[in-house]
């Protein structure tokens, strides 16, 4: 049996991997082993739905075929943690408390996927249900804090204390009406008020756990403060901010970025290091902020995009001094977006 087959564009199906280059008018528009999703589908659909390509059967292990069942397990070990946080989440709603052993069960399942890095940051840009969505990114703040706190070279026992932290980090959240939390359109004054009264909410609901380390309950109570002093709940400044709370806010600023809101679109997450690079002049710690841009830009490179034109190019190389503008490769032709502002990444495939 042969290792490939040739299909029609209109029968493409997410997962499947192109065998040969496809290639219409001596123009390359997806390159010999490329992952199929539905973006990338719809695209083509709407030009070349009547066009034949090559893809790998699939039972055989195609370059990307094992990755993509990696990604997969991942996929659903996420949505496994979630939906454990929802429990949680409910939990200490009805009761007021939380059970540090089903932290540190949830804390040992993150842990356990920290060496999937490439695909843990696939993973968080995913699109997900906003009604879902204090869970996810209580996920994907965990994920996240954890790996700054790799990167920044922690010891284990903090690494996982950071993650019981960062995972409970909006567990205040669930004292707010539902009805603030998935509102579209912008809140009100006292609604904005009583959404930032959760940073309190969910260290009241914590802080009676028996054998609770304190710096997990000063991770919850200050994320949001802010260097300049102008963040919630005490306005602390500069080095008063615990450094469980600098973890956790430059993570939740990239996670908060890159989701989906009932009021907002997601956007791409070179304008999530951006706006972190913005705030780590006078609101992020700046360190923090810096090694998170370091090592998040490293998973881009190589990665392939949707550009304004609608056209999938890739991204060769992120410019570090300005992070919108990176250099990219389209049909065989590299082009530094920096020099050419015709051109933005519309996001990534």
């Amino acid at each position: 049996m042969k290792p490939f087959k040739k299909i029609s564009v209109s029968d493409l199906k997410p997962g499947m991997v192109t065998a040969q280059d496809f290639v219409i008018n001596n123009t390359n528009l997806i390159t010999k082993n490329y992952l199929m999703d539905m973006a990338v589908i719809n695209k083509l659909n709407l030009n070349y739905a009547a066009y034949d390509i090559y893809v790998y059967c699939p039972e055989n292990s195609s370059p990307h075929y094992k990755e993509k069942k990696r990604f997969e397990a991942l996929q659903n070990s996420l949505n496994d943690i979630s939906s454990c946080i929802e429990e949680t989440f409910t939990f200490a709603n009805e009761k007021q408390s939380i059970s540090i052993d089903q932290i540190r069960s949830i804390s040992n399942d993150i842990i356990s996927l920290l060496d999937s890095k490439n695909n843990i940051v696939k993973c968080i840009n995913l699109p997900r249900d906003f009604k879902k969505y204090l869970y996810t990114h209580s996920t994907n703040v965990a994920l996240l804090s954890m790996l700054i706190a790799q990167w920044m070279k922690l010891d284990q026992k903090t690494v996982s204390l950071i993650c019981h932290s960062a995972m409970l980090h909006d567990i205040g959240k669930t004292a707010i009406p539902i009805s603030i939390l998935e509102k579209k359109g912008p809140l009100t004054k006292s609604e904005f008020k009583l959404c930032e009264t959760h940073a309190l909410k969910g260290y009241e609901i914590v802080k009676n756990t028996p054998f609770i380390n304190p710096a997990i309950l000063q991770g919850i109570l200050f994320h949001h403060e802010r260097l300049d002093g102008t963040g919630y709940p005490m306005h602390l400044k500069e080095d008063k901010i615990p450094n469980f709370a600098r973890i956790i806010a430059v993570a939740d600023t990239f996670d908060a970025i890159t989701s989906n809101h009932a009021y907002k679109q997601k956007t791409s997450p070179l304008h999530a290091l951006a706006t972190i690079k913005d705030c780590s002049l006078n609101k992020l710690d700046p360190l923090i902020c810096h090694i998170l841009i370091m090592n998040i830009a490293k998973f881009y490179e190589g990665q392939s995009i949707i550009l304004s034109n609608d056209r999938i190019g890739e991204l060769i190389k992120i410019n570090m001094d300005n992070l919108l503008y990176p250099i990219i490769c389209v049909d065989n032709e590299v082009i530094d977006l920096s020099k050419n502002h015709s051109l933005s990444i519309k996001d990534f495939v």
